[in-house]
């Protein structure tokens, strides 16, 4: 052992007895807090949020096949109410043939009129007690008739060549998992800045591999044959938390050889959250789930990379001190409030992984402080 790691493991074990009580005990109180976030009618602004006009200007039609092939559109929801009604009327107008496809609502136990609203727009309603959207997702791949399986969400909007672009790609590149490009939609242009930096829902890095170690396809835009969801065994409903299960997905199917690739011109807009506290709730959610994904995938790493995921060092956490000193060095209000909306997300992040590490007793991969 090195003089450095040596200095490193002393100073290690001499802070753990503070720090690492002081660090889930922050964990703890952030539970509650996004709790409180979770109480609110967050969706009540979304309807405001329309897709930008010039959009339908800038999607090119794709090449027409002999024949499209069978699709089912998957939408679940929980309580949505607010902002399903403008979903299906998007899925309503698209370009696609009608009797080559359909609309299913995955209803995660709403208490509202979700299913009313659906069934009233002409949706087939698949319902379920609430146990997650990976579970939703899979009742209504279960129910489905069709050789392709298409995913959204309720709080978005497709462009009316959205299925078009993303079986063309299918069938053009001859794979079984698509991708299309989601546009984060809001009335704030730093928020729009703030996704642009932060490559919030980023499809095309998301299936390169660049935003996780491996390739997935973000849910909210996606196109799976349906043979190779039935191959993998679905989503993971272990994954109750509305985050991770479909990088856990895109994992599985890598194993198995499924090709994944990234379709550009298949567009849907999705409200982005505006409110710092909204972004703290988000990214907590990932960062808790992304504990449970590693821990799950943890074959796939060394033990030193393994630590690296699953505990983020926040003693020195750069991110976080980054933020904080833009944040505090920032004059003008706009960059100001940027700033304040990453901080937000970092320690949203950050309190995500510490109650992931507390919930699932991962202390043998815990390093307090080190200087890689």
């Amino acid at each position: 052992m090195s003089l450095r790691a040596a200095l490193i493991a002393l100073l290690d074990a001499a802070t753990r007895p503070v720090l690492v009580p002081a660090y889930l005990l922050a964990a703890r109180w952030s539970v509650g807090y996004v709790r409180r976030l979770r109480s609110r009618a967050e969706a009540t602004a979304a309807a405001e949020c329309e897709p930008p006009p010039s959009w339908l200007l800038d999607c090119p039609a794709p090449a027409e096949p002999p024949e499209w092939p069978t699709v089912a559109v998957v939408v679940p929801v929980l309580n949505g109410e607010a902002v399903l009604g403008r979903c299906l009327e998007s899925l309503r107008a698209l370009d696609y043939p009608r009797n080559r496809m359909e609309i299913i609502v995955a209803d995660n136990g709403s208490t509202d009129r979700s299913a009313e609203i659906a069934q009233k727009l002409g949706a087939r309603v698949v319902k379920q007690p609430k146990r997650g959207a990976a579970a939703a997702r899979n009742s209504a791949v279960a129910a489905a008739r069709t050789e392709w399986i298409a995913m959204t969400d309720a709080d978005c909007a497709v462009h009316p060549l959205w299925l078009k672009h993303l079986t063309a790609a299918a069938l053009r590149e001859k794979c079984a998992a698509v991708g299309g490009r989601i546009l984060s939609i809001c009335r704030d242009p730093v928020v729009g800045e703030f996704c642009a930096r932060e490559a919030v829902l980023d499809q095309s890095a998301a299936v390169a591999g660049r935003l996780l170690p491996f390739p997935f396809i973000i849910t909210a835009n996606a196109l799976f044959r349906r043979e190779a969801l039935e191959a993998v065994g679905g989503f993971d409903e272990d994954f109750a938390d509305a985050a991770a299960e479909d990088v856990d997905l895109g994992w599985r199917l890598s194993d198995i050889g499924v090709a994944m690739t990234f379709a550009p011109h298949a567009l849907i807009a999705h409200r982005q959250r505006e409110r710092a506290g909204d972004i703290h709730a988000q990214f907590y959610r990932y960062g808790l789930s992304e504990v449970r994904l590693y821990l799950k995938h943890a074959l796939r790493f060394s033990r030193r990379d393994l630590s690296k995921h699953l505990w983020i060092r926040p003693v020195l956490y750069r991110h976080f001190w980054k933020a904080l000193l833009n944040w505090a060095a920032a004059r003008d209000a706009a960059t100001k409030r940027l700033w304040r909306l990453i901080l937000f997300k970092e320690l949203g992040h950050m309190a995500g992984k510490m109650e992931g590490a507390r919930r699932w007793k991962t202390w043998r991969y815990f390093r307090l402080w080190t200087w890689e």
